[in-house]
Order: structure tokens, then C-alpha cells, then sequence
């Protein structure tokens, strides 16, 4: 066990560790508050469970040391520390950089990666605050909900970063988006985007909400996954049956509308009750959370009939 490692650990998590009975180190969860250390994490570098990480409570889990330390918005002078131990000794082992294999599977957050909700003097903090809170309308609560953050350098200067986690509490994907005013407003990760967006977050016995971007799924609040397009794509439908969703609700604007159509076509065929949305011209983060509400309680279920006439109008 190197104890500059567990030491860099205690300093970023904000609690000291303590050893169990099988081995790891406990720690108070960052994630969730309990009056037991419910986060464990395997430090010792002779097990299969090296740098793998799982709170009990919130159910959040990792891999590897540094998807722990990027969760945390751990410091990049100590995320490149452990790497430094992890490179240079016995417990070299453990994932730093994914391979070109890996990287197919796996995706990390930008080293340069800061969440907004810790504040800073860089004018990009301001600049992207005030893009997130003004601009985009979300608030404090919802930094802290959905670990949005920023970049003030790398790759990603001057873009807003919203990570999404799976089930596990394992990040799976992230988006982007310029805060400043820039040709390229997207400079999204080359990986498939095949992920269920938000995954952590959801309530599969409740009814799901439907929604282009992050933007929109944050501002819808409540059960709603971001497509990250237009489609809905194989995992995502896979576990919408899986977990026998009763009730979905498809909020995208008039230009996705035949895929709209499409789509609840698919469900309803599933046995699914559908809500078609009409959102006009407008995304959900544009209206807002009180007028994306409204509408959607007075959205009533599609029927066949309906779908057929939508099918007629639209040349489907």
C-alpha cells in the first residue's frame, strides 16, 4: 500500500480512511451524506480490485483511481501525481492511459476538465457561468447535480463540459459546448454515442421524458434522457423494454418530428403508452421548465389513428 497515494485520496475525497475486512479503505462518500464511510476504494496493488472504487449508498462505481479523482473534482496537480506513482512503481499495473483498444470502450474526462461549481478568478469561470446560469437558464443546483464544468485550456478551451454517467455511476459520455462565440459551438468525443444518457440519474419504474440535448434533458428536470440526437439508438431501447416502462413522453421540437413519429410508432408497438409532445419550434431549454411542464401535462396519449394521420401529413 503506498501511503502517499491513500494520502492524496484523504486530501480530495475531505475524509480520512480506514481500513476493511476485505482489504480496501473507506472513506465518508462525497456523493451522498451517511454517517458511515460507505465509499471503498482497493489500494492494494496484489489484488484483482486494484484502483476499482464503489459507494455503497449512492451507488456510484469506477474502474480505476483516476475516474475517482475526476468525480471528485480532484486537482489536476494530484491526478497527475498518482499518475506519476502509479507509472513509476510496482502498482504501474493499474489503467492510466487507455490504450487504443481501450479508448474504443472507455471514455475520460478532459485532464483540464473544472467544475463551476468550485468558483475561480479565471475569466473563463465567469464567462462560463454566466453562460450556463444567464444564458442557458440552469441553476446552482443543477451544477452540482449534473458535475457541469468548463475548460480554460487543452482541447476543450473555452467550452462548457457536461458529463453524463451510467447506472454505476461510470462515465460514458460527455458533450460540449463554446461559451464564447465561436464557429465550432460543438466539439464533442469521438466515441458511439450507443449510451443511455443520464443514466445514474433515472427512475425506470417512473415515466421517462425524451429530449434532444443535455440542455434540454436538464431543463426538463425530472426522469428525462438526452438523445444526443434525433434517434434512439439500440442500448437506450434495449432497457426501456427491459425495465418494462409503462409511460413515455417524447418532447422533441418540429424538426425532428417524423423522427418523433417514427419512434412512437416503435413503442406503442411495444405496449407502451405514448406522449407526443407539441413543442413548436422551440427545445425545451428554450421554453423553459414551467411552459415544458405545461405542455406536457396537457399532452394526451397517442393513439393508432393518430399516429396514422400524423404518417399521412408528414409523408411517412
Amino acid at each position: 500500500m503506498n501511503q502517499e497515494l491513500l494520502s492524496i485520496f484523504e486530501k480530495e475525497i475531505g475524509s480520512k480512511a480506514q481500513p476493511t475486512i476485505k482489504g480496501n479503505y473507506s472513506f465518508y462518500s462525497p456523493f451522498i451524506k451517511h454517517h458511515k464511510r460507505k465509499l471503498e476504494v482497493g489500494f492494494d496493488g496484489n489484488r484483482s480490485n486494484f484502483g476499482r472504487w464503489h459507494c455503497w449508498v449512492s451507488n456510484r462505481r469506477g474502474r480505476d483511481f483516476i475516474s475517482l479523482l475526476q468525480q471528485v473534482n480532484a486537482s489536476k496537480t494530484s491526478i497527475d501525481k498518482v499518475k506519476e506513482i502509479l507509472k513509476e512503481s510496482k502498482y504501474r499495473r493499474a489503467i492510466i492511459e487507455p490504450t487504443d483498444e481501450e479508448k474504443a470502450k472507455y471514455i475520460y474526462l478532459p485532464n483540464e476538465f473544472s467544475s463551476l461549481a468550485s468558483p475561480s478568478r479565471h475569466p473563463d469561470y465567469r464567462n462560463a457561468l454566466h453562460y450556463v446560469k444567464n444564458v442557458r437558464g440552469l441553476t446552482d443546483y443543477d451544477i452540482l447535480k449534473y458535475n457541469i464544468g468548463y475548460c480554460s485550456e487543452g482541447k476543450y478551451s473555452g467550452y462548457i463540459i457536461i458529463p453524463s454517467y451510467d447506472e454505476y455511476g461510470v462515465l460514458n459520455y460527455f458533450v460540449t459546448r463554446a461559451f464564447y462565440d465561436v464557429e465550432q459551438k460543438h466539439k464533442n468525443p469521438p466515441l458511439e454515442r450507443n449510451i443511455v444518457g443520464f443514466d445514474n440519474l433515472i427512475n425506470w419504474s417512473q415515466s421517462l421524458v425524451l429530449v434532444e440535448g443535455a440542455f434540454d434533458a436538464i431543463s426538463a428536470r425530472i426522469n428525462a434522457i438526452p438523445l444526443f440526437g434525433k434517434v434512439v439508438l439500440e442500448n437506450l431501447k434495449i432497457k426501456i423494454v427491459k425495465n418494462k416502462v409503462q409511460d413515455i413522453y417524447i418532447g422533441l421540437n418540429t424538426d425532428a418530428r417524423r423522427n418523433a413519429i417514427k419512434l412512437a410508432e416503435y413503442f406503442m408497438a411495444a405496449g407502451i403508452n405514448i406522449y407526443l409532445m407539441d413543442l413548436g419550434s422551440k427545445d425545451p431549454n428554450e421554453m423553459g421548465y414551467r411552459e415544458f411542464r405545461n405542455i406536457m401535462n396537457n399532452t394526451e396519449k397517442l393513439t393508432f389513428s393518430k399516429i396514422l394521420k400524423y404518417k399521412l401529413e408528414y409523408g411517412i
